[in-house]
């Protein structure tokens, strides 16, 4: 006899578990590869000492912010609005706690998202203070959130 799960869940099948964490580790993957990206520009950047490079970075930097990591933003958030609101609503019309939760990585994220504008336009004025190592490790905080984020879903755990 399946014991009851809150919000009507079903427990879920061992091939269900496997595709869900092998879906979690492709799209980790694939954020991942975009973070770094966005972050090894800043770090080149950072290390770039004449004009013609820095001037490059500059270039890349913007595309990559306003091309790709922006319009991904909305859409990710424009989509979790969709299923916030249309899907995760228990039989009493109440959100899961994990899903709080949730929000607050996605928040994280907006602010991380914000605060690499900022560094975008310092290095567009030329106004550039951190080291190569400080952006080594911020390029690490956004994958932390993620990782967390991904097993949040996954299990659920409240």
């Amino acid at each position: 006899m399946a014991s009851a799960l809150p919000f009507g869940r079903k427990p879920l099948g061992a091939a269900r578990a496997i595709l869900l964490g092998t879906l979690a580790v492709g799209v980790l993957d694939a954020i991942d590869a975009l973070a770094i990206r966005a972050m090894k520009l800043r770090l080149d950047h950072a290390l770039a000492a004449d004009t013609v490079s820095i001037q490059r970075f500059l270039v890349m930097e913007r595309k990559l912010f306003w091309g790709i990591m922006t319009p991904g933003a909305v859409l990710t958030i424009a989509f979790g609005l969709w299923l916030w609101l249309g899907w995760f609503r228990g039989p009493t019309g109440e959100t899961p706690g994990w899903l709080h939760a949730k929000l607050g990585f996605v928040a994280l994220l907006v602010g991380y998202h914000l605060w690499c504008l900022r560094l975008l336009r310092a290095f567009a004025a030329g106004r550039n203070t951190k080291s190569h190592l400080w952006y080594r490790w911020f390029n690490e905080v956004p994958v932390m959130i993620l990782i967390a984020t991904v097993l949040l879903v996954v299990l659920k755990p409240f």
